[in-house]
């Protein structure tokens, strides 16, 4: 558990305590601005984080009230898979907050910069177990997450996986596990979005909601498109009503020059024979264990909540234990083996991108670097 501050007022200034580097790109919905960020003692940059920093005449009551509901949930959440922070000030018209640093950025930025035809399927296979098992924590503690997607999983290159997004989340009181609270947020998060939150009728929704969210952004991560892409959003809402579920594409006869990574052996039950690492979507049709990840997903996008499973059920499914026991093994690649070409970033880059501009370790260029919103 990050070590958390709750906010404070310019009597502690963070110029005393952090050097600010590079802009890196913008959060909320383009409200907010971030920068890279490390504490004035960390010589040897082992301690990067991001700094956002948010003007707060340019936000509705609405979002001043999501940011500090953000913050208050992730100090009251002590899980190593979602994300939390470092420290909270207020100074002049601003809110600076300070994150760790995830240093391969979100999958959506990993489908954006290079793995547009979806990610390798043994880095899809970890993020959604870690996604679960941050969900199951989630649900358990009361929350309902809302904005489960590919932009809201972070990736470093430890290893670890990370869910952010907290600030459209929703904290149900004991007595009560059914929400009637509608979000507006629901609008730019359409395809992502569960069926009975788009109803928005007297029966509302529960914890299942993020399970429907969850079965969408896996087919975003194996495939690199998003359900629904190019729809206008009545269409969108008619075939969830409807109860359309999405298919993944069939790239069994077209293996294109995707599979350009080698590695001694891959990890997955299905690939022992093979010489090739590859992206996701070619390889559906021949691994053996996709059947169990394709009835993974058709049972979160069920039209019915109640026959979803819960995270808890997720967790221990076939599959997931499959995912366990290789990793438990350490029957997996490196996520810097991987995401080879990809490389993350491990220096501080300074406010003049002088660091940026000599050396190139970053996932994707300055501009592009989109960190969650």
């Amino acid at each position: 558990m990050l070590k958390q501050a709750k906010l404070k007022d310019a009597k502690l200034s963070f110029e005393d305590m952090y050097e600010i580097g590079c802009k890196i790109g913008n959060g909320t919905f383009g409200l907010s601005e971030l920068y890279f960020a490390k504490p004035k003692n960390d010589t040897y940059d082992k301690n990067l984080q991001v700094m956002r920093k948010t003007k707060i005449e340019r936000l509705s009551n609405e979002a001043l009230e999501e940011l500090q509901k953000e913050l208050h949930l992730s100090e009251m959440v002590d899980c190593p898979g979602v994300l939390s922070f470092y420290h909270s000030f207020v100074k002049d018209e601003y809110i600076f907050t300070f994150f760790p640093l995830y240093n391969y950025g979100s999958c959506y930025d990993l489908i954006s910069s290079e793995f547009r035809h979806g990610l390798p399927i043994q880095l899809v296979a970890v993020v959604i177990r870690s996604t679960i098992l941050a969900l199951e924590y989630l649900h358990d503690f009361g929350i309902i997450h809302r904005a489960v997607k590919a932009s809201h999983m972070l990736l470093n290159s430890c290893g670890n996986v990370c869910l952010s997004g907290l600030s459209y989340s929703i904290l149900l009181p004991k007595e009560n596990q059914i929400a009637h609270d509608y979000p507006k947020h629901a609008v730019q998060m359409l395809p992502w979005v569960s069926p009975e939150i788009l109803q928005q009728n007297v029966k509302g929704y529960t914890y299942l909601t993020d399970i429907y969210s969850l079965g969408i952004t896996i087919f975003e991560l194996v495939s690199g498109t998003v359900p629904f892409h190019g729809m206008k959003p009545t269409e969108i809402l008619l075939q969830k009503l409807c109860g359309v579920v999405p298919q993944f594409p069939d790239y069994s006869k077209s293996l294109d020059s995707q599979s350009d990574i080698v590695i001694s052996q891959s990890s997955l039950d299905g690939f022992e024979n093979d010489t090739e690492y590859t992206t996701a979507v070619p390889i559906l049709q021949k691994h053996k264990r996709i059947k169990q990840l394709h009835q993974l997903v058709d049972a979160c996008l069920q039209l019915d909540p109640s026959a979803r499973p819960s995270a808890y059920q997720l967790h221990y499914c076939l599959y997931i234990r499959h995912i366990k026991r290789k990793q438990k093994e350490k029957d997996f690649p490196s996520f810097n083996t991987m995401l080879n070409p990809l490389k993350p970033v491990t220096k501080f880059i300074p406010a003049d991108g002088s660091y940026l501009e000599s050396n190139s370790p970053t996932i994707v260029s300055n501009e592009a670097w989109l960190f969650p919103r």
